[in-house]
């Protein structure tokens, strides 16, 4: 139905463990159904098809053209680690919780599973959460606002998704990590540009393994 690498647009219609969209697509033969990573029930995506079956495949979420009725609006920047940064907790913990019930009653042979199910412990603290984060410089962006390529940038923040040469600019605070630095860091981005030395560059890695 599709091929690999194939970039598609679709419906996701629900949620399976280990953050997987599912989206149904009906043919003459049946459901065929495409697992997208990182996608949310509600959600209209595009995808990049990275494994192909007879029954099913599976995709790289690419971008979300349209947001579930779900989501909520935070005064936080999306970024490629935190895609469900504006689905509700209480929803994130629902879908968790009955795709994790569901694995152990279809894989694991439980069919009664949810009446020896006790309890499921949300964590104590659900933003600016993490002590650790990694940001990337490059020449090349995303600008976030248009979706356009720019070359010569000055580009600090995260990798754009499904990429490792682009970054997208990080402009406000994540919600996942410090929200001090965070805020600050587009002023340090200023600052670094100042200086006038480049930002990484991709053919600085392609030039490492040119024969001279």
């Amino acid at each position: 139905m599709f091929q690999k690498g194939e970039i598609v647009e679709l419906e996701i219609s629900g949620y399976a463990f280990g953050g997987r969209g599912i989206s149904r697509i009906q043919t003459e033969e049946g459901s065929y159904v495409v697992f997208v990573d990182n996608a949310f029930p509600g959600q209209r995506v595009l995808a990049k098809i990275d494994v192909k079956r007879k029954r099913h495949a599976e995709g790289k979420l690419i971008d979300v053209i349209r947001r579930s009725s779900d989501e909520q609006t935070l005064p936080y920047q999306e970024i490629s680690g935190g895609p469900y940064i504006f689905v509700p907790v209480d929803l994130q913990e629902k879908e968790k919780k009955e795709s994790t019930l569901d694995v152990f009653a279809r894989i694991g042979g439980m069919p009664h599973i949810a009446e020896k199910f006790d309890e499921f412990i949300s964590s104590p603290v659900h933003f600016f959460y993490r002590n650790k984060m990694e940001y990337s410089f490059s020449t090349i962006e995303h600008d976030i606002f248009t979706g356009e390529e720019l070359d010569d940038s000055f580009a600090l923040g995260f990798k754009r998704r499904g990429t490792w040469w682009k970054v997208e600019n990080l402009n406000r605070a994540s919600g996942l990590f410090d929200e001090q630095w965070e805020t600050q860091l587009h002023e340090i981005r200023g600052y670094l540009k100042a200086t006038g030395l480049p930002a990484w560059h991709v053919d600085q890695f392609s030039d490492l393994f040119c024969w001279y």
